[in-house]
């Protein structure tokens, strides 16, 4: 039987309402990023890809929350990142044969390393893939926008809103916040002071090992800045102190952290991340508490919405043997009667092994007891001869089906090849978390 969803929500519910009554940020920033100034700001998001489960918690927490709370919503695509947007790995078959297959769903080459999806034109749609339904018509519908980010992103959204009848958050990419005042406040004390920017943000990630973040470099007289410059269909190219008075303007970009500050510091009273974004946020309060020339800016707070759940292959992981397991059974049933049911042999072995250890702690030589101890366990080998090979047997089961047994319970699988029983299970479990908390 097919697990329920696993849902995690932090910190309790009445955290996120009690954010948004302490409503705050920039009017000027979120008027240009076409949001409401008069209420409350919800902000999440994720890379331009077709997410799993864990990501999509993170939409329909947000919506949930607004909807409760009257604020309003948006979606930031993260289009610095290294992804490919372009083929969607989902499962096929069932039972014991089932598998995993590519799935195209826009033509032409994957981006090439090192390029974000912010630097490329959108894509034409791939054929329709039945595994898939809708995605293409909604990836069609967006091939005006001017980046392969933007037109994944929102196909995405658009999907996913339809298909749990919720409403469309406002979306721009990470790319669209050098419209905002707060892009340029974090640009000028950057410049201002560089290596306690780098400084501050170096500890901060040491202190965090957990979240992963690369320190940035400073040495020999180069401080590299946490930015990006992107060109059109080249590489990303991290950027160094010295280049801010002559890298053309329109091609410097926030990298995540840079991100997070400044939609937290200018365009949201709540930022809900799933478990990754929870923990590298840290780095960021702590980069800016940090920094004594950071701009004078206050966070909205962070929370974390994610789920597990799981494709329906027609088998239970819980039946399928581990392999690991199985096969440390199959060695150590050839040296222990025990595991065979032999207790009179597993007796006379530990008797055996007492002798050689006293043997030992004698100086006498112990070998005459080893080869007893060789011989004892060649009878017992030769007289469980069947059980051994059906142990055997089973342990190469096992690793024939370890493969199964791993997409079975993975949590990545893009959550419109899930059963709809188990969306359902989702989108109620997290209403049910977050609609029981009223404002106050």
């Amino acid at each position: 039987m097919l697990a329920e969803p696993a849902i995690r929500i932090s910190p309790d519910p009445r955290a996120w309402h009690d954010a948004l009554s302490r409503h705050a940020g920039s009017p000027d920033d979120r008027a240009a990023m076409g949001l409401p100034t008069d209420r409350p700001v919800i902000m999440s998001g994720h890379q331009p890809v077709l997410w799993h489960a864990g990501i999509l918690a993170k939409l329909l927490a947000s919506a949930e929350l607004a909807q409760s709370s009257q604020a309003g919503r948006a979606w930031i695509i993260a289009d610095m990142d290294e992804v490919d947007p372009t083929t969607v790995r989902v499962p096929q078959g069932s039972g014991p044969t089932a598998s995993a297959r590519s799935v195209r769903v826009l033509e032409g080459d994957p981006p090439g390393p090192g390029i974000p999806t912010a630097a490329l034109k959108p894509r034409t749609p791939a054929p329709g893939d039945p595994g898939l339904p809708g995605l293409a018509e909604r990836l069609t519908d967006h091939t005006d926008k001017p980046t392969l980010a933007l037109q994944v992103g929102n196909a995405v959204i658009d999907l996913a809103c339809e298909r749990f009848g919720i409403e469309r958050p406002v979306v721009f990419a990470c790319s669209d916040l050098v419209r905002t005042d707060a892009w340029h406040a974090i640009l000028d004390a950057m410049r201002a002071d560089p290596a306690g920017c780098v400084r501050a943000y170096n500890a901060a990630a040491a202190a965090h090992p957990e979240a992963r973040v690369r320190p940035l470099e400073a040495h020999a007289g180069r401080i590299e800045l946490p930015l990006w410059r992107v060109r059109p269909d080249l590489p990303r190219l991290a950027v160094f102190a010295e280049d801010l008075d002559t890298v053309p303007p329109d091609q410097l970009r926030p990298r995540a952290l840079t991100m997070t500050a400044i939609v937290r510091a200018a365009l949201c009273d709540l930022f809900v991340h799933g478990t990754g974004g929870g923990l590298y946020d840290r780095v960021t309060e702590d980069w800016f508490a940090g920094w004594s020339g950071a701009p004078n800016w206050t966070l909205a707070p962070t929370a974390v919405a994610t789920a597990d759940a799981y494709a329906d292959l027609g088998i239970d992981a819980a039946d399928l043997p581990d392999a690991a397991h199985a096969r440390w059974k199959a060695h150590h049933a050839r040296h222990d009667p025990a595991m065979l049911g032999d207790m009179p042999a597993a007796k006379a072995k530990e008797d055996l092994l007492a002798r050689i250890g006293a043997m030992k702690a004698r100086g006498e030589d112990p070998a005459p007891a080893f080869r007893e101890l060789h011989d004892l366990l060649d009878d017992v080998r030769a007289r469980h001869a069947d059980r051994l090979a059906k142990i055997d047997a089973d342990a190469d089961r096992a690793e024939r089906l370890a493969g199964v047994r791993a997409l079975a319970t993975d949590r990545t699988w893009p959550w419109p090849v899930l059963p709809d029983a188990t969306l359902d299970a989702l989108h109620a479990g997290i209403r049910g978390r977050l609609a029981s908390v009223t404002m106050t």
